[in-house]
């Protein structure tokens, strides 16, 4: 699967330099770039780009993902691990460039909740819900139109132009021991890419689609489009078809239904009783809900805090009342068969119940500004210590109410020294 990405000639060129000496090239290149500029970078972008040129770099390497959960034959997902490599530092100041800009872009989404924000509560029944995938988008980017797009936004004596350029012409990986060129689209992994590619979907598609007289409530989030469409399937399929000649991306409709489509992680669904529109978490029919383990050597902070975050994310992204307990009751389910405890599992669920609830309240509950009583304990794993936390845990509240009626009480779990951090303090 690596390979039939890295053998397609228009994408990826192959290189007779071995990785040594394209490593001393790039390096070269980027000191070039760093010192002929030098008068351009702010302060801090300049210590920042001399510690990083001095640092020993990482060639980048090749991988495919397959994607499991997709029906029909199997497909992979290139991925090009570029952390350390010379692109990354400019690729960082590059974003935080362009997005100092403040560039509007109207039609991009960086979270389910954000798309709950633009849904209509109604749909009629004759809508289509719509979702669409572009393929492979950031190879597929046209390298001669984006940097159309980027030289349009950049002030005058901007350095985004050149950090552009430096990124696209040093895109180098590597797959068992064959060095490779990409020659066509933006890297994938590093920093600025998933700006660079809303930038060109913004340029080339979202306006296009967005203002469409059929298309409603569109949002994209990078490459994961949705709308409700206002017409027939053949109209759809036909406007689809004119969207693939704007630019080098191509469309492909995922899944459409006047009831119900998943995207992200939300399942969205037209009650038929009243139209309305209701949203529940989505989970692919692979998954295995295999969580972390409660006898993981995970501080019990840790554990607390991403049940009591996955509970929260059902309250947020589910709609309907009854289908979030019913919900919640099978993620507790799961918890319990993981290894989790009613002991353990019961106060979190109860914080959560109240914080969502404004008409349950707490028996004097503390207040934000309440003086902290901090506990701190060394963290073990053995059995003995873990008796002796829950111990502490369980007396601690009914203790600090008696003797520092005042104070909140707190546990904090101190880390011991392991290898990493004594490797650390070395001179």
């Amino acid at each position: 699967m690596s390979l039939a990405h890295l053998q397609n000639p228009t994408t990826y060129l192959t290189c007779s330099d071995s990785i040594r000496s394209i490593t001393s090239i790039v390096l070269n290149r980027l000191t070039r770039l760093f010192y002929e500029n030098y008068r351009s970078w702010t302060p801090s972008e300049a210590v920042f780009m001399k510690t990083q040129i001095k640092l020993p770099p990482n060639f980048p390497i090749f991988k495919s993902m397959p994607k499991m959960h997709k029906e029909g034959p199997i497909k992979s997902r290139p991925i090009v691990t570029s952390f350390n490599w010379y692109t990354r530092p400019v690729a960082i100041i590059l974003n935080e460039q362009l997005t100092a800009l403040n560039i509007s872009l109207p039609y991009v989404i960086e979270s389910s909740k954000q798309l709950l924000d633009r849904l209509p509560k109604f749909m009629g029944p004759n809508k289509i819900l719509v979702t669409i995938d572009v393929k492979a988008m950031y190879p597929n980017i046209d390298r001669n139109e984006l940097i159309h797009t980027i030289n349009g936004i950049s002030p005058p004596g901007s350095l985004i132009p050149n950090l552009l350029s430096f990124i696209l012409n040093n895109c180098y990986c590597s797959f068992e021991n064959q060095t490779y060129l990409q020659l066509q689209g933006i890297p994938m992994g590093d920093n600025s890419s998933v700006f660079l590619a809303n930038l060109f979907c913004n340029a080339y598609l979202d306006n296009a689609v967005g203002r469409h007289p059929n298309v409603e409530n569109y949002s994209r989030y990078i490459d994961d489009l949705i709308f409700i469409w206002n017409s027939d399937l053949t109209s759809l399929t036909d406007t689809i078809n004119e969207w693939n000649t704007l630019c080098s991306l191509e469309l492909e409709l995922t899944d459409h239904s006047t009831t119900r489509v998943n995207f992200l992680d939300l399942t969205i669904e037209r009650n038929p009783l009243d139209d309305s529109l209701t949203t529940s978490i989505f989970f692919k029919p692979i998954a295995k809900f295999n969580y972390i383990s409660p006898n993981s050597s995970h501080p019990p902070h840790t554990l607390k805090s991403w049940v009591g975050a996955e509970i929260q994310r059902h309250y947020a992204l589910t709609s309907d009342p009854i289908t979030r307990d019913l919900n919640l009751t099978l993620f507790k389910d799961r918890l319990l068969i993981r290894g989790y405890t009613h002991y353990f599992l019961k106060p979190i669920f109860n914080k959560a119940r109240l914080r969502n609830n404004p008409t349950l309240t707490l028996n004097s509950p503390p207040t934000p500004d309440t003086p902290i009583l901090h506990i701190i304990l060394p963290y073990y794993t053995d059995i003995k210590a873990l008796r002796l936390y829950k111990t502490v845990t369980s007396h601690l509240k009914h203790i600090a109410d008696r003797h520092f009626p005042t104070l909140r009480p707190m546990i904090a779990y101190s880390t011991l020294p392991n290898l990493s951090s004594l490797l650390k303090k070395l001179p």
